[in-house]
């Protein structure tokens, strides 16, 4: 029978290797930090698209879905409430998380 050798434990990082790993970390920028008007603009056209996308989409499925199951406006009622309200939270989180990154 053959013995299983133990595995090797690699060596934890020492204090210094810990410090310069958080200093490059902090010193990375963000994935949201304009630094001009332009790339703001362009943000917040990113924002107005996701609002606009989960009520099209929404509209969409649930039209779809009516017209395969035969319903009236049932799917597409729930579902445009359900787009609206999905981007909405999507319109709202990336206000707050880039107001968040701009102070």
């Amino acid at each position: 029978m053959k013995r299983h050798q133990a595995s090797q434990v690699p060596d934890t990082p020492s204090v210094e290797q810990k410090e310069e790993v958080k200093t490059s970390l902090s010193s990375q920028t963000s994935i949201i930090s304009p630094k001009n008007g332009w790339q703001l603009g362009w943000l917040y056209a990113t924002l107005a698209m996701e609002f606009v996308g989960g009520v099209v989409g929404g509209g969409l499925a649930g039209f779809y879905l009516d017209h395969w199951q035969g319903t009236s406006p049932l799917w597409t009622s729930i579902l445009l409430v359900s787009g609206c309200a999905a981007g909405l939270f999507l319109l709202l989180h990336g206000i707050t998380k880039l107001e968040g990154e701009l102070d």
